[in-house]
């Protein structure tokens, strides 16, 4: 029967919301019960799921992903109306056509079809621990083993890591299938047009029959399909390596204008638009990267916000502005498109942070340069988080990767910039602009009653390798931020109202030893993540 993938009670699941619902606590042991409460087990929930059926069929109409997760053709087709629906209008870069039926793809792509389908089928932790272990085994098998290089298997990488379990921030076992997925696409050519073979191959003195292995996986011709794809291995690389601060190997080039170009002329599909405005957005935020690298580039002392890099940030600035005008309705009222302007502009004035106080400039113009950088940065910090929950509740536990990756950006440099101790920058009225520890009470709500919902409704829920529901950690992880922040500021506070606060060069407010010592800092939360988050100079970073 193919009830087998309906999603489970998980044992994980939080018990009624008025045993445990997260307002405002002001004390750690109201959390740390919440989160022994999770573990108790869950209250029966309606097993109705609003997308599937379960139709008998024989047994030549199923479509098995792995042993106990199959689905009838019936089911397949509905799963398959879903992506198109809701999926796709949020990771536009693997449509599929509205005529084409499961079991024409089982037959044409059925690779791609199953990691669509396990992506939006609500299955339990244990299933989805299988399909994990399936994708991986599967490409192993058909890319490193036999070799296989096909537009199917670049498409399938990349919406299985849109949608993949890389919670929180990305993780390592997710940098594999990033750089598998980009060396696919190098392999078949689609970062070029077709026929080139770039400056150095033309002026090298390759044996002919080099040149001819070397094009034996690349394709004649570009259809949309090899564009969107490749724009959409562009666009999820791009953004990990900007914002996480690792080495980007697919630049902009003149070919993903000419890509852009060619999609949005179609006008194939109504998802196109929103392809092309996130490329667009991103090839700017990867601009922003190269004109302001991260600090642990070098060990230099950070550069004085001068004349120059002041109007760098200014004329990006309106040229972000000016893309998001001239958008169309259908995608400025797309939640994802504000969470990607909101945190292309943190990323713009986040590197503010990082430079020299008006102390060892000398020039006072500079200072105010600075100033207005750092404001440009909470504000947007503070929009970035009203988007973010401002985001549907039935859709927030189906986004895909983009929004996870600028909330952790965001987590870290709002924690920065509100305890910023420096001579061009007041924290404490920062802190009175943005009311972060209210910000993350409202999002950690919003990420709770989320999973209620896909819970009540029968609806896909993702699972960490803890069997717990990803909404819920990350709930839970959001009220541990929000009670170290709150304890933090309340100690620099206390340290404002009794003595005048010294000024430093572009240092942030030290740590408390026996803060980062105790409990406040939940082992549940990965080492990494509090490592940046604790680190408010800047020196460390995500390696992945």
């Amino acid at each position: 029967m193919g009830q087998q993938f309906i999603q489970q009670n998980s044992p994980s699941s939080p018990k009624d919301p008025k045993n445990i619902r997260l307002k405002s606590r002001s004390s750690l042991e109201a959390i740390k019960q919440k989160e022994m409460d999770s573990q108790a087990p869950a209250r029966a929930v309606s097993s109705f799921s609003p997308v599937f059926d379960h139709t008998e069929s024989t047994p030549g109409q199923y479509i098995e992903i792995v042993p106990g997760f199959r689905m009838t053709l019936n089911e397949a087709d509905k799963a398959l109306n879903l992506y198109r629906s809701f999926y796709t209008s949020y990771f536009p870069f693997v449509p599929i056509p509205v005529t084409m039926t499961a079991l024409e793809m089982d037959s044409e792509t059925p690779f791609l079809l199953r990691t669509i389908l396990q992506v939006t089928a609500p299955v339990n932790h244990t299933i989805q621990k299988k399909v994990q272990t399936w994708f991986r085994e599967h490409i192993a098998q058909h890319v490193l083993v036999e070799g296989e290089r096909r537009l199917e298997v670049l498409q399938a990488i990349i919406v299985f890591v849109a949608w993949g379990d890389f919670q929180f921030y990305i993780e390592p076992q997710a940098t594999d299938l990033l750089q598998l997925s980009e060396a696919i696409m190098l392999d078949l050519g689609l970062n070029r047009p077709p026929g080139s073979l770039g400056g150095a191959v033309r002026l090298s003195f390759v044996p002919e029959a080099t040149r001819k292995l070397r094009l034996g996986h690349k394709r004649e011709s570009h259809n949309l399909d090899d564009k969107r794809t490749m724009l959409g291995c562009y666009y999820i690389n791009s953004l990990i390596a900007t914002l996480f601060r690792r080495i980007r190997c697919f630049g902009n080039t003149p070919y993903l204008t000419r890509c852009c170009e060619a999609v949005l002329e179609a006008q194939e599909y109504e998802s196109d638009q929103l392809l092309v405005s996130l490329v667009r957005m991103q090839r700017l935020l990867a601009r922003i990267s190269d004109s302001f690298p991260g600090p642990d580039v070098d060990e230099t002392p950070g550069p004085f916000l001068d004349a120059p890099l002041h109007m760098v940030m200014a004329t990006t600035r309106k040229e972000i502005d000016a893309l998001v005008q001239s958008q169309p309705p259908e995608v400025k009222n797309n939640a994802l498109f504000w969470i990607h302007y909101y945190g292309v502009l943190i990323r713009l004035y986040e590197p503010a942070i990082h430079m020299q106080p008006l102390l060892t400039s000398g020039n006072p113009l500079e200072s105010t340069h600075r100033t207005e950088a750092l404001w440009g940065c909470l504000q947007a910090a503070k929009d970035f988080f009203v988007a973010y929950t401002a985001i549907p509740l039935a859709k927030l536990g189906s986004m895909p990767l983009m929004p996870t990756t600028y909330l952790s950006f965001a987590f870290v440099t709002s924690s920065r910039i509100l305890l910023l101790d420096d001579s061009d920058w007041s924290a404490h009225l920062a802190r009175k602009t943005f009311d972060f520890a209210t910000a993350c009470q409202s999002l950690s709500d919003r990420l709770y009653e989320a999973d209620r919902l896909a819970q009540v409704v029968g609806g896909r829920r993702k699972f960490d390798d803890a069997g717990k529901s990803v909404l819920y950690s990350t709930c839970m992880k959001v009220q541990w931020i929000r009670e170290w922040y709150t304890a933090k500021t309340s100690l620099a506070d206390d340290r404002t109202n009794t003595a005048p606060t010294s000024l430093s060069t572009n240092q942030a407010m030290d740590l408390d030893q026996s803060l980062q010592e105790s409990s406040f800092v939940p082992i549940e939360l990965d080492q990494e993540f509090w490592q940046v988050l604790l680190d408010l100079n800047g020196t460390s970073t995500w390696s992945g």
